[in-house]
């Protein structure tokens, strides 16, 4: 079932399979977040904080919104 980034969970992983436009796929890019990306959410709060590729990052939870997952 395909969901978004904003539905994870605390603790709870899943892997990238799309992006709502082309510009938040841009937009992501640049902090190395692809199709095909193991991601793990670590917190919810005002923000998403994930991790992937041994990074850790906060996203806005209306750009983790735009992040499909599955």
């Amino acid at each position: 079932m395909i969901k978004t980034l904003r539905e994870l969970s605390t603790g709870e992983s899943a892997r990238t399979v799309g992006f709502y436009d082309p510009y938040t796929e841009n937009l992501l890019k640049k902090f190395g977040l692809f199709v095909g990306e193991n991601v793990k959410c670590v917190a919810r709060a005002n923000m998403m904080v994930i991790e992937f590729n041994l990074m850790t990052v906060a996203l806005a939870k209306t750009l983790a919104s735009k992040v499909f997952i599955k």
